[in-house]
C-alpha cells in the first residue's frame, strides 16, 4: 500500500491530466475516427491526398488543422502501446520486462528510490529468465546507481560484480546478432567472398562459446546454431543444415522461455534443406512432426509457410493435384485473408503453375480429363491471372520473371506459336539486364534454354540436342540461394515436361494456333 500511496503523491504531485489512448471506438463523428480510418483504409497513404479528404476541400499536409489532427491521434496510438499485452508467452514477458525497465528509469529520476528499485529487480528477474541481456544490464546499472546514491555500498559492491557479467553477454549478444544481420543482408554481395564470410561466422562462433556457462543460456546457443546453418548455406552443405536444425530443435526446446521465432526459424530452415534437397516426402513427414508441437501452435505467417512448403513439396513430385488441393484448402482459410497483398498475390502465382501443371498432364494423357470437353480447354486464363497480381508484376528481381516463365509455359502448353513469340523480347531483356549475377546461373540457364525454343522453330529434336548442356547444370546443380521465388517448381522438371508435352502432341513442330 505504501507504493500505492507513493505512485498517487507523484501523480499528483506532477498534475497528470487526461491520458488520451485509443479506445475500443472512437466517436463515429469525430475528426479523428475519419483521420484514423483514412489512414487504415489507404495502401500507400499520401499526406496531401489525406489531408484533401478530411477536411473536404483541397488543403496540403502543411495546413495547421491538419498537422494538429495528425499529431494528436499519433500521441494516442503511442500512449495506448503502452497497455498493449501480447498473446505469445515470450513477447508478452519481454514487453513486461521492458515496460518495468521503463518505470524504474522514470521513478528513479523522479527521486522515488525505494520503489524504483522493487521494479527494477522485477525487470531484471524477467530479463534473467527470458534472456534479454541488454535490459538486464540496464537494469542493473539503474540499481547500482540507486545503491550510491543512497549509500548501500555492500549492495553497490555486489551489484557491480554483475553488472561486469551482464556488460560481457549483452556485448557478446548484440556483436553476434549484428554479425548475424550483416551476413543475412549481404549473403550475394560479390564484394565479399565466402571465406570471408565463414571467418567471421567461425570468430563469432568462438567468442559465444568461450563464454563462462555458454551453455546454459539459450539466447547465445540459438545464435551459434543460427551462424553455423548460414556456413553451411555458403558451403551448399544441406545434409548438415538439416542436422544442425534437427539439434538446434531438440536443444533447445529444453529451454522454458523459448521464443516461437527461434523455433519456426531452425523449422524452416529444416524445410528449406528437404527441398533443395529433393527429398519432398521426408520434408511433409518433418512437417508433420514438428506440427504436433503444442508449444507452438502453426497460425498466422506461419500457417502460410508451411502451407507454401507443402505446395513447394507436391510441385517437386510433380503432384499438381495435390498442390492444388493444398492451394485452394489455404486459400479458403480465414488465415489466408489476414496475408499482406503480395503473400496473396503469391499464392494467386502457385495456382497458376498447379494449373499448368494439370493441363500439362492432362495433355499428356498422363491424368484424365475431368469435366472439360476438349484438352485444350481449361477455366485458368492467363491474362486474367495477371492483372490478379500487380504487385508481383513490379517485381524485377524475383516474382516478375516467375510471371513471365508461367506465362511461357501456359502458351506453350496451348501450342500458342504467335504469343509465345510476343514474349521473347520482353525474357531476352530480362536475361541481359538482371541475371548477370553468377548465384542467378540456374536461371540464367533454364530461361536460355525456354528461348531457344522459339529459335529452332519449336522443332522438339533440335531442341533437345541444343539444351543438352543446360540440362546437365540443372541437373547437377542445386539452387544455392534461400529458397527462390522464381523456381516454382523445379527448372529440370519443367523441361522434362516440355519435352514430353511437344511429342506428346504427335507432331515434331508446333503448329501456329488458329
Amino acid at each position: 500500500m505504501k507504493d500505492l500511496k507513493q505512485l498517487i503523491a507523484i501523480t499528483s504531485r506532477k498534475r497528470i491530466g487526461k491520458i488520451e489512448i485509443l479506445q475500443d471506438s472512437l466517436p463515429k463523428k469525430s475528426i479523428q475516427s475519419k483521420l484514423y480510418n483514412i489512414v487504415n483504409d489507404s495502401e500507400d497513404p499520401d499526406e496531401d491526398f489525406i489531408a484533401a479528404r478530411l477536411y473536404g476541400k483541397e488543403i496540403d499536409h502543411t495546413d495547421v488543422r491538419f498537422v494538429k489532427q495528425k499529431s494528436r491521434l499519433k500521441e494516442k496510438l503511442l500512449n495506448t502501446i503502452l497497455f498493449i499485452e501480447p498473446n505469445d508467452k515470450f513477447l508478452k514477458l519481454k514487453t513486461y520486462a521492458y515496460k518495468q525497465l521503463y518505470f524504474g528509469k522514470v521513478l528513479q529520476f523522479l527521486n522515488s528510490y525505494t520503489l524504483a528499485q522493487k521494479i527494477l529487480k522485477k525487470a531484471l528477474s524477467v530479463a534473467e529468465k527470458i534472456e534479454l541481456f541488454d535490459v538486464a544490464y540496464d537494469a542493473v546499472y539503474q540499481l547500482l546507481s540507486i545503491a550510491a546514491l543512497t549509500g548501500e555500498k555492500q549492495e553497490f559492491n555486489s551489484l557491480k560484480t554483475t553488472l561486469l557479467k551482464y556488460e560481457e553477454l549483452r556485448d557478446r549478444q548484440l556483436n553476434a546478432k549484428c554479425n548475424y544481420y550483416d551476413l543475412t543482408l549481404n549473403i550475394s554481395d560479390p564484394k565479399i567472398t565466402n571465406s570471408q564470410r565463414e571467418l567471421m561466422i567461425d570468430e563469432t562462433i568462438a567468442q559465444l562459446t568461450g563464454l563462462k556457462d555458454y551453455k546454459k543460456h539459450y539466447a547465445l546457443k540459438e545464435l551459434v546454431y543460427r551462424l553455423t546453418i548460414i556456413k553451411y548455406n555458403i558451403q551448399n552443405d544441406y545434409e548438415a543444415i538439416l542436422k544442425c536444425c534437427k539439434e538446434a530443435i531438440k536443444s533447445l526446446l529444453n529451454f522454458e522461455f523459448l521464443p516461437s521465432d527461434s523455433y519456426f526459424h531452425f523449422k524452416y530452415s529444416a524445410l528449406d534443406a528437404y527441398y533443395k534437397l529433393n527429398r519432398h516426402q521426408e520434408g511433409i513427414r518433418f512437417i508433420d512432426q514438428v506440427s504436433n508441437n503444442s508449444r507452438f501452435k502453426v497460425s498466422g505467417q506461419n500457417l502460410h509457410l508451411v502451407k507454401k512448403y507443402e505446395v513447394l513439396y507436391s510441385f517437386g513430385e510433380l503432384n499438381f493435384d495435390d498442390a492444388n488441393e493444398t492451394i485452394v484448402e489455404f486459400m479458403s482459410d480465414r488465415a489466408f485473408q489476414k496475408q499482406t497483398e503480395i503473400v496473396k498475390e503469391m499464392w494467386k502465382l502457385y495456382q497458376a503453375y498447379a494449373e499448368w501443371g494439370i493441363k500439362t498432364l492432362q495433355n499428356q494423357g498422363v491424368i484424365k480429363l475431368e469435366n472439360q470437353a476438349e484438352p485444350n480447354q481449361s477455366k485458368f486464363r492467363i491474362f486474367k491471372f495477371l492483372n490478379e497480381v500487380p504487385t508481383l508484376s513490379k517485381d524485377k528481381y524475383g516474382y516478375n520473371i516467375s510471371l513471365m516463365i508461367i506465362q511461357f509455359l501456359h502458351h506453350l502448353s496451348e501450342f500458342d506459336h504467335g504469343a509465345i513469340i510476343q514474349r521473347i523480347d520482353a525474357m531476352k531483356v530480362y536475361r541481359t539486364r538482371y541475371l548477370r549475377d553468377e548465384n542467378l546461373k540456374r536461371l540464367h540457364t533454364f530461361i536460355g534454354m525456354l528461348l531457344k525454343i522459339e529459335k529452332l522453330s519449336f522443332n522438339v529434336n533440335e531442341i533437345e540436342i541444343n539444351n543438352k548442356e543446360g540440362y546437365t547444370y540443372l541437373k547437377e546443380n542445386p539452387d544455392n540461394l534461400p529458397i527462390s521465388d522464381y523456381e516454382i517448381v523445379p527448372f529440370e522438371k519443367v523441361w522434362d515436361l516440355i519435352l514430353e508435352q511437344m511429342r506428346a502432341s504427335g507432331r515434331s513442330r508446333f503448329a501456329y494456333a488458329s
